[in-house]
């Protein structure tokens, strides 16, 4: 939730008319067939995929070259070929040094990342900033950070968080200990808590932040197009990494996050995305963003933008159509922040970069309160699927059915798809850059022909205005979205994170049938997950879902918010989504009320908990001039 009256004091520079997801007419500038760099990006190993083959279930052959926990090599039968040093981890099909070994792998598993300061409304401009560092290893693991070059002192800035709700607390971090085995560290990275315009000050860090405003792209109360600076990231030992804006949901109100996908898994092509089309407040545009991150210093960054951008921070715009062409150093970030959605636009870099989708202020559906910061990550196009099990978050309501919003988004001209089941008023084709909305009340599945022809598929959560109009009560949960994870990108083991000062955790989990069937998946707290029921027709995708934490941070069975391990023997997909709730203050008038500790109304996140980026198409989106 957001008061608006803010943004009449604070500036949102050149700004203009916008279409919802109007898919322009494009030429088809997608070369098919062309072959793919296998070895470009990223860092911190030796590159390549090393032979890997990605597990194909029901698809077809593959094979596995590494255990699920990376500690021993495997024969395509599943034996143990061998058992790594303990100093050492499987890196398709070679033990190594973890870090080359998770650069290696291609996941969200890594050793290097950077984390994206994206603008976000009210309480995110200068919200508390965080990163969440999940340790995978058996053994601690060091954190290093730096904005801009300089370090940042991990002793002050970051903890270790225990407990949930009110009762948390966040112990010292030791940077000559690191973060035990099974345990994460909350790095605490930019905050500037004092009003900004006429929005409200955004809630202190509970530990004080790295870096204030500057984190952000602005110029003074301005908020426009520009060049800012990333937090750079490094581990000595893999992790799973996540960024949030802005950390703790009883003062949020706006919150976005992140799973971040690390340098080793960055590439050299993109088609941008953006959350959602504008919304409007007071007549006000609030606007969509997309941002870009370069690895390497003296990066060239090519794209063609299908709307002009206007000239920004250190930046020049440039027309419609045209190429845009911009150099970045290693850290250094572009936002584009107007009107216009600029999803679907061709992106190439001659060295790995980085592509995070922003908004503002989110509004789903865009007529209706209340507005909340997104962000997500997006992979390269050599990693993007051509089917996808689309499943989203259980009703929030009990009682109150909730339809979903989907976003569809194309990357090659003449995609044909297939829904199953079928969706009154689906697309039945794709072009380049074309963007198409569809609701379901259930699961579904949507692919392509081929799998040179990719596509990008987005679920939303609606406003709680939107379910308050259906007759729920004010307060739970708000706009979010959150990118889907085509099947071919699932992993059989997840360590991940879940946000402990959010009330409502609900985790989707979407199994594929694999050689054998459908097999068991197990979550570290629960055992062995129950309920899976069919997407489309069965014969290839089950979801279930399981919460966490429920209504005034009740832990469900065993299960609370926290860091967490789920496995199979066949690959899987899984999602966190949490939301606040006016039960967090039972017996309390008004329930929600947002300067009050025990609040957490109208605020919600949700990211992929992790998943593989490898090459599963030959697709490259060159960006043409028109």
């Amino acid at each position: 939730m957001t008061i608006f009256r803010a943004l009449r004091s604070l500036s949102l520079a050149g700004l203009s008319g916008w279409v919802l997801a109007s898919a322009c007419t494009h030429t088809d500038v997608v070369a098919r067939g062309t072959a793919v760099d296998a070895d470009a990006g990223g860092s911190g190993g030796s590159g390549g995929s090393g032979g890997f083959v990605i597990d194909g279930g029901d698809a077809g052959p593959g094979c596995v070259p590494c255990s699920d926990d990376f500690t021993r090599v495997l024969n395509c039968d599943g034996s143990v070929k061998e058992v790594c040093p303990a100093s050492q981890l499987c890196g398709a099909g070679t033990c190594m040094a973890p870090c080359d070994a998770a650069a290696a792998n291609r996941s969200t598993v890594g050793c290097d990342y950077y984390a994206v300061t994206l603008n976000a409304i009210g309480a995110g401009f200068g919200g508390c900033f965080v990163a969440f560092i999940a340790n995978t290893f058996s053994e601690p693991v060091r954190v290093q950070a730096t904005w801009g070059g300089t370090a940042i002192s991990m002793a002050a800035h970051a903890k270790i968080p225990k407990g949930t709700g009110l009762a948390i607390n966040y112990q010292p971090y030791d940077p000559a200990v690191g973060i035990p085995a099974g345990e994460v560290a909350i790095l605490f990275l930019a905050n500037d808590p004092v009003p900004h315009g006429n929005w409200l000050a955004p809630a202190p860090c509970p530990v004080p932040a790295a870096v204030g405003l500057d984190a952000h792209v602005h110029f003074g109360l301005n908020l426009s197009n520009g060049r800012g600076k990333a937090f750079h990231i490094t581990t000595d030992r893999p992790v799973v990494a996540y960024q949030m804006l802005p950390y703790r949901a009883a003062f949020a109100a706006t919150t976005g996050a992140t799973l971040l996908l690390p340098t080793s898994a960055w590439h050299t092509n993109y088609v941008a995305v953006e959350a959602w089309g504008a919304a409007y407040d007071q007549g006000l545009p609030i606007p969509p963003s997309f941002a870009l991150v370069a690895q390497s210093d003296a990066t060239t960054v090519k794209f063609v933008p299908k709307h002009t951008i206007k000239d920004g921070i250190d930046l020049k715009g440039v027309p419609a159509g045209s190429l845009a062409s911009y150099t970045l150093n290693a850290g250094e970030t572009i936002e584009i922040l107007q009107e216009e959605d600029f999803t679907g636009s061709p992106i190439e870099s001659d060295k790995p970069i980085g592509l995070f989708a922003g908004h503002l202020g989110l509004r789903i559906p865009s007529d209706v309160n209340w507005s909340d910061h997104a962000e997500q990550q997006i992979p390269p196009v050599r990693a993007l699927g051509s089917e996808y099990a689309v499943v989203s978050y259980r009703d929030r309501v009990a009682g109150v059915p909730e339809k979903r919003r989907h976003r569809i988004v194309g990357a090659v001209g003449g995609t044909v798809l297939e829904f199953d089941p079928p969706l009154p008023g689906a697309p039945g084709t794709l072009g380049l850059g074309d963007v198409a909305v569809v609701e379901s009340d259930q699961p579904f599945v949507v692919k392509s022909q081929d799998a040179d022809h990719p596509f990008m598929v987005f679920t939303y959560m609606s406003g709680s205005d939107q379910l308050a109009s259906q007759g729920a009560p004010a307060g739970y949960g708000d706009p979010e979205f959150l990118r889907i994870v085509p099947g071919l990108q699932y992993l059989r083991r997840y360590v991940f994170f879940t946000d402990p000062t959010y009330p409502e955790t609900n985790l989707v989990v979407v199994r594929r049938k694999g050689k054998a069937g459908f097999a068991d998946v197990e979550l570290d707290c629960a055992g062995k997950l129950t309920g899976f029921s069919p997407v489309g027709n069965g014969q290839t995708y089950e979801f279930t879902r399981i919460d966490l934490s429920r209504h005034d941070f009740e832990p469900q069975g065993k299960c609370d918010n926290g860091r967490h391990e789920m496995k199979s023997e066949e690959s899987f997909g899984l999602w966190v989504w949490g939301w606040g709730s006016p039960e967090t203050r039972p017996g309390k008038f008004p329930p929600c009320a947002v300067t009050e500790p025990d609040n957490s109304c109208d605020v919600s996140y949700a990211y992929p908990a992790g998943e593989n980026v490898r090459p599963i198409n030959t697709v490259y989106v060159p960006p043409i001039p028109k």
